[in-house]
């Protein structure tokens, strides 16, 4: 059974080939990024159930992505959306500058 014709050929050429391949944890959620009040530059991940090897960005992009969500919303199907929390353009250039300082510089 398949997606569509030719669907393996389609989803690898999406996925960048010179991008490193690290464990991700799969799972960027708020409740899942821990820090001490004191010091919020120290962070602990927790949940690690949806951990993976996945391209090293790929968290990154996760995060942004579920900044927009409510996965505990307790109406309807339990999820919502606010886009009010959408990163801003000027909020994600600056995370991917530093994301990607860390790594290239």
């Amino acid at each position: 059974m398949f997606l569509f014709q030719g669907y393996q050929e389609y989803f690898t050429k999406l996925v960048p080939r010179d991008t490193p391949i690290i464990l991700a944890h799969n799972d960027g959620q708020e409740c899942n990024i821990l820090a001490k009040l004191a010091d919020n530059s120290m962070l602990l991940l927790i949940d690690f159930e949806y951990s993976g090897w996945q391209c090293m960005a790929y968290d990154l992009a996760n995060y942004l992505n579920v900044m927009v969500l409510d996965n505990s919303y307790p109406c309807g199907s339990g999820v919502a959306l606010f886009l009010d929390n959408e990163p801003r353009d000027h909020e994600i250039k600056a995370l991917l500058t530093r994301y990607l300082r860390n790594y290239y510089d």
